[in-house]
């Protein structure tokens, strides 16, 4: 098993030192080393941004001593916190793939600060090229190693240029992190953090990650802002092993176009079939739209999460609304969602994208049923991604939304 020891003691400095100075195939052992143990710090040159590495420092989980760290969060063999539950042991063994994968994200887009001398426009685009710059790119392939390797994918809605990509493979994965994500990460800070790099934030947000079980798959959410990003966030359902299957990512800022690794054109707005996913999605918007409550309360599965992410000023990325609603809470935040929204508002909301598939296995992996919508409501803005349980309710949801004003109590 891999260990992850990353820590601010262990400074970024030495991956942005050799991408100021000509990253080459050392890079990607570096990585490594990092995932597996400490290594001494390099000290960075002087053309690359404090501030930015300081930001990026936060994908890092934090290093405590293996036992439980002393606010009283368990921690995990590999040396990150899990939010305190019954089931430590199992949070932690199928966590740490998704640290490890972090690790990674956080190597690569360091790496890309430290090669465009911390982003500095005009970007120099052969760091998003290999050659010369392949090494960056395989830190963000060894990253795309984390989802499942029977068809793992990751999805991205930008609302700015309303565009939509969607990638299927490891390689489509990484490279839209290497030239898409990595490009934009200028000033890049969580607003959203996972449950291992930050397991009291989730707590407080009622954010943990659930754990997947017979009644239905694990999943978590995060998000963040940066100089580019309003916001990212992603809606991550990850199986039993602790791969992820599907990644539903929102984001707005940058503009996307058919250049982007995965780019579909034109997105869709519909989901085939009248399949148990396709139905929901129909009926949960038809009663949504008609303010009938308790039919669409009726839809979740008694222990379903429904996980909030709402920013509330386009002009600042840190002013977000986060939170985790659970039981007769998923009512009551209907209820408020209806009411912002006001009568008939959302029967007239414009569907700007919409997708989703039915309970299926492919190859050694099961992929549940789930789906996305993408509306906006006046000058609103509200995403949905769902996921079904065994028994076909919704057994987890992650609402990406922009709606300024709107009051959680």
């Amino acid at each position: 098993r891999w260990q992850i020891n990353l820590s601010t003691k262990h400074t970024p400095a030495s991956v942005v030192a050799m991408g100021c100075g000509g990253h080459g195939a050392g890079l990607l052992l570096l990585a490594l080393g990092w995932a597996l143990g400490p290594h001494p710090a390099a000290a960075a040159p002087e053309s690359c941004e404090a501030d930015d590495e300081a930001a990026l420092m936060q994908l890092q989980p934090r290093r405590l001593s293996a036992g439980t760290a002393p606010d009283g969060d368990p921690i995990c063999p590999g040396n990150f916190s899990v939010c305190p539950t019954d089931e430590t042991q199992q949070r932690c063994g199928w966590l740490e793939g998704f640290t490890i994968g972090g690790g990674f994200l956080f190597q690569g887009i360091t790496g890309v600060g430290g090669c465009t001398r911390g982003w500095q426009e005009p970007l120099n685009e052969s760091c998003f090229e290999d050659p010369p710059s392949g090494s960056l790119g395989e830190l963000l392939l060894q990253y795309a190693r984390g989802y499942s390797e029977w068809g793992g994918t990751h999805t991205a809605w930008m609302w700015s240029g309303k565009s939509f990509a969607k990638q299927d493979s490891w390689g489509l994965i990484g490279d839209y992190y290497w030239k898409f994500v990595a490009r934009y990460a200028k000033g890049f800070r969580f607003t959203a953090y996972p449950e291992p790099l930050n397991a009291p934030f989730a707590q407080e947000h009622k954010t943990c990650a659930v754990v997947p079980s017979a009644e239905g798959p694990g999943y978590l959410l995060f998000g963040f802002t940066s100089e580019p990003y309003v916001y990212g966030a992603g809606f991550a359902i990850i199986d039993e092993h602790g791969f992820i299957v599907r990644q539903l990512a929102t984001g707005d800022g940058p503009v996307a176009d058919e250049s982007t690794p995965g780019s579909v054109v034109p997105a869709p707005t519909s989901i085939g079939g009248d399949g148990p996913a396709a139905a929901m999605v129909k009926s949960y918007w038809d009663a949504l739209a008609a303010g009938d409550i308790a039919t669409v309360a009726a839809m979740y599965h008694p222990k379903a999460k429904v996980i909030l992410y709402n920013s509330l000023n386009a002009s600042n990325g840190d002013q977000v609304q986060l939170q985790g609603f659970e039981g007769p809470g998923i009512a009551a935040y209907l209820n408020k969602v209806v009411s912002y929204f006001g009568p008939g508002a959302i029967a007239n909301g414009t569907l700007a994208l919409r997708f989703g598939e039915e309970k299926s296995q492919v190859r050694m992996e099961k992929v549940p049923g789930n789906a996305y919508s993408a509306y906006e409501i006046g000058s609103a803005k509200y995403t949905q991604a769902f996921v079904l349980g065994d028994g076909g309710k919704i057994w987890g949801e992650g609402v990406v939304a922009a709606m300024p004003g709107f009051v959680l109590r």
